[in-house]
């Protein structure tokens, strides 16, 4: 093997070993969730990602790594492992795992949100990537089940920032689309209210 071979190969047998060192970790952590063992959890991911964020085979760790968080309740570190690993996968991300991707993105981001207080009327930078999200989750997965949840979350970001406007329309669209359901009768509420 010529020298750089020999850093190439080096370099795969690393990331390799590391790679499953880090989805067996996660693994005997979720058997067995123990404080100390999520903490050596969080510290072999980032070293891992650290290393290999950009390589392709990073992608099962990166998602595994953003889950963890979300089950950690770090919803704002989540909502960022989450969508570098969206950025960086979703064009090679297959079916189902494309979907729920985006949707687990949507859910860390809303977390993250949620933590927030309205101080103005401008929208935080959490609540317009969750409208952004929103409506590339519609767009791309329009006949699945979350599709309503996830359209509610515009109008209720919307009443939350005080933009009243934006938030009766997107009310009324969903009430519109589905008055019987479940986000029909909240859209109701809402409009109701506001009216």
């Amino acid at each position: 093997l010529g020298g750089a071979n020999l850093d190439d190969a080096v370099a795969l047998g690393a990331e390799q070993v590391l790679r499953e060192a880090v989805l067996s970790l996660h693994f005997e952590y979720r058997k067995r969730p123990i404080p100390e063992a999520g903490v050596r959890v969080a510290q072999l991911d980032n070293l891992y990602l650290s290393v290999f964020q950009s390589w392709p085979s990073a992608q099962t760790p990166m998602y595994s790594y953003a889950q963890f968080l979300t089950d950690q309740n770090n919803y704002s570190e989540s909502a960022r492992i989450f969508n570098l690993h969206w950025t960086q996968f979703r064009s090679i991300l297959q079916e189902p795992l494309r979907e729920e991707a985006l949707r687990n993105l949507i859910h860390a981001v809303h977390e993250q949100e949620n933590a927030q207080k309205a101080l103005s009327a401008s929208l935080s930078p959490a609540a317009s990537q969750l409208l952004e999200l929103s409506l590339a989750y519609e767009k791309e997965y329009p006949a699945t089940p979350p599709v309503r949840s996830i359209q509610f979350l515009r109008p209720s970001m919307h009443f939350k920032y005080g933009q009243f406007e934006q938030a009766i329309a997107e009310s009324q669209k969903l009430f519109d689309k589905n008055p019987a359901d479940d986000i029909g009768k909240r859209c109701f509420e809402n409009l109701r209210v506001a009216y």
